[in-house]
């Protein structure tokens, strides 16, 4: 009696586990995967163009400015409309020009702002063009400081906000060189 009400229990246990298998088979192959798939440029709305990268949305990222080189291309996400991120010859300065829909610079500035403080980072007041922006100390040592600097701007038809990482005072003469031909890519744009 005690051999049938295990063997009983055994294929309750057998069958649901046989239907939970049959169950997770019929499923489509993209609901059994754990991870999203990624994306590449051309899904996410970028075209090539003559210069570089175009969005289906109109923004551009060439592919040099100034000494910047295009090294990615983003796509929309939330407001963010699209982004392009850039690097110098050395690959310490990296700049990322994101578009936003319009009027939503300032916001992202503040998230900037608050994440970084929240993160315990540390909040700078430098000169040159750093002064214009939000800027932030991440780290650094031996002789050297990492920053972050975010300006929000404005455009005719959108918003934009260009984000700089780079070490001082290694890159000191260098971000606003880079700062200035990121606007003027982006004054042409507008």
């Amino acid at each position: 009696m005690a051999f049938r009400a295990a063997f009983a229990g055994w294929r309750r246990v057998a069958a649901i586990s046989a239907a939970l298998v049959f169950a997770c088979a019929a499923l489509p192959a993209s609901a059994q995967t754990a991870a999203p798939s990624v994306q590449n440029e051309y899904e996410a709305g970028w075209i090539n163009d003559a210069q570089g990268m175009r969005h289906f949305t109109g923004f551009r990222c060439p592919n040099e400015v100034g000494g910047l080189t295009r090294s990615k291309v983003m796509p929309t996400v939330n407001n963010r409309v699209a982004s392009c991120i850039y690097v110098d010859e050395t690959g310490g300065i990296q700049v990322v020009v994101s578009a936003f829909q319009q009027g939503m610079a300032r916001r992202e500035a503040g998230k900037f702002k608050t994440g970084y403080q929240a993160a315990g980072y540390k909040e700078l007041a430098l000169s040159g063009i750093a002064a214009s922006g939000i800027t932030f100390t991440t780290g650094g040592g031996e002789g050297r400081m990492l920053c972050e600097t975010l300006w929000p701007m404005s455009g005719k038809s959108a918003d934009y906000t260009v984000w700089i990482h780079y070490s001082l005072p290694f890159h000191e003469q260098a971000v606003e060189p880079a700062f200035n031909a990121v606007v003027e890519m982006l004054k042409a744009q507008n």
